[in-house]
């Protein structure tokens, strides 16, 4: 589980590197960036871990993480990925529910230049 949690975090710096240039450079100057993750469920002690690591890279750097839990309901998951968008999110991680019910909102994240992990 560490050994997981640790590969995580390092791929983790690795994207916060790589989202450097993305965005809105006068709003992240004074707020930082905006990062969201989306969960199947946090009913999951391994993923209430997992973000427990990602929040800590995060705001590490000065920047906020929003952590979403989709309650296995892929609708829900949409929507928030929606508002994720909405919010001018720099990248968005993502423990799909169903690939298939996000992918609308996988492609308008894409059309906005938003990472998706």
């Amino acid at each position: 589980m560490k050994v997981r949690r640790f590969v995580f975090v390092v791929v983790l710096s690795a994207v916060l590197v790589v989202a450097d240039g993305c965005g809105k450079k006068d709003e992240e100057e004074s707020n930082g960036k905006l990062f969201g993750v989306t969960f199947q469920t946090l009913n999951n002690p391994f993923f209430v871990d997992l973000n427990e690591g990602v929040k800590e890279v995060i705001e590490a750097h000065v920047d906020r993480l929003v952590t979403l839990d989709a309650q296995w309901n892929s609708l829900k998951q949409m929507n928030d990925i929606s508002d994720l968008i909405m919010q001018n999110a720099s990248a968005i991680f993502i423990n799909p529910v169903n690939w298939k019910g996000i992918k609308g909102s996988l492609i308008k994240a894409k059309g906005k230049s938003i990472l998706i992990m």
